[in-house]
């Protein structure tokens, strides 16, 4: 957990050097756009709730205008899951992880305000075990849940609505098409954010 937290640091860091270093670029003289003024910045906090299930998202991102229309990047998710579930013993127990991943998106405004975005994420997990359906207590710790680390895929889908002029909010509705019905995450996701030039 102490490596995740210092990775999320160290991009974040990158990334607000990034933008004072790159906001200091000009157009040149031909009059087409340069790569840095072509570029927008956002960040969206996601939330997903369900009867023992709490889960939230932080998500930087750096957007390249291919058209004024069009857009790609990359962005690095950071989610915390809370869930209350029963071992196989019958043991209520409350679990608590934070993952960490690295994607790269696209979105395409269909209208002034209203766009579309697709989105892939590669995330670092761990998930607790089950075994015939019911979650299993850590041996060498009987008071908490049995953990698994793996890697794991999103591919999301949606909708959202961007607000504002050149610093704006967005809100947005995901679907993660990849979700594992057996996985504790939640497949629909609204994400709220901010964004910077798009």
């Amino acid at each position: 957990m102490k490596a995740s937290i210092t990775v999320m640091t160290v991009a974040v860091m990158v990334f607000l050097c990034s933008t004072t270093a790159i906001a200091q670029n000009k157009k040149s003289n031909s009059g087409k756009l340069e790569f840095a003024e072509r570029l927008w910045y956002g960040g969206g906090f996601g939330l997903g709730l369900s009867s023992s299930t709490f889960g939230l998202e932080v998500s930087p991102m750096v957007g390249y205008k291919i058209t004024e229309k069009f857009s790609v990047g990359p962005r690095i998710p950071l989610s915390y899951t809370y869930a209350k579930l029963v071992s196989a013993e019958g043991t209520g127990l409350n679990y608590n992880n934070l993952d960490l991943g690295i994607g790269a998106f696209t979105r395409y405004k269909i209208f002034n305000r209203i766009f579309a975005h697709m989105e892939y994420n590669y995330l670092w997990v761990s998930e607790p075990v089950t075994s015939n359906g019911y979650y299993l207590l850590d041996p060498d710790n009987s008071s908490s849940l049995l953990k698994e680390n793996s890697t794991k895929d999103e591919f999301n889908l949606g909708l959202g609505y961007a607000g504002g002029g050149r610093l704006g909010t967005e809100i947005s509705l995901l679907y993660n098409v990849l979700n594992d019905p057996n996985s504790l995450t939640i497949p629909l996701t609204i994400r709220v954010g901010f964004n910077y030039k798009f």
